[in-house]
């Protein structure tokens, strides 16, 4: 259940009513992800291998949770390890950052707080797919529980690492395939 502010006039508003309204939006938008998209590649984010890398394309993924998660330009990733298989997994983070001054209880107490939150996607490698333990029947329904996922499989041959054309990736539902 999620609840918003009901607004009135001469209603005194503080820092909670705010973040209680961000979390209504937020948590609107990530419900209807989830039971609309479940999770998965939306879009783009294509592997390419290269000499002891891996550049992962722009695109947009969701999460389980229903977070969406922009890759907004090729980003290359270091391929190193000594498994025989590994994951290129995305993953949502958020980081508050942007300092301010602030005053704490005490009104003589100055103190910093982050004034912005910035929503990024973060690429790893990992030696086993996080879906391996979803709990639902199929791939892309979501389990409502924040975990990377994985976009591409590599496996070793010989010393060289090489994208697996068999490894098929999570893909979120989307309108244009129930059209269809």
């Amino acid at each position: 259940m999620i609840t918003r502010v009901r607004y009135f006039a001469g209603q005194l508003l503080s820092a909670a009513d705010f973040e209680t309204e961000q979390s209504y939006v937020i948590e609107r938008f990530r419900r209807l992800n989830r039971w609309l998209h479940g999770w998965g590649i939306v879009g783009g984010l294509q592997v390419s291998g290269g000499h002891g890398e891996i550049v992962v394309a722009p695109g947009l993924a969701m999460d389980c949770v229903g977070n969406e998660i922009e890759v907004d330009q090729p980003t290359r990733l270091p391929v190193s390890g000594t498994g025989r298989i590994c994951y290129v997994t995305l993953a949502f983070i958020d980081r508050e950052m942007d300092p301010l001054p602030g005053f704490s209880d005490s009104p003589a107490t100055e103190s910093l707080a982050e004034s912005r939150v910035e929503e990024d996607g973060e690429l790893a490698l990992s030696p086993a797919d996080p879906a391996i333990a979803h709990p639902a029947v199929r791939r892309s329904d979501p389990c409502g529980r924040p975990h990377p996922i994985a976009i591409a499989r590599l496996v070793r041959l010989a010393s060289r690492w090489r994208l697996d054309p068999f490894f098929r990736p999570g893909r979120a539902r989307s309108w244009r395939a129930a059209l269809q």
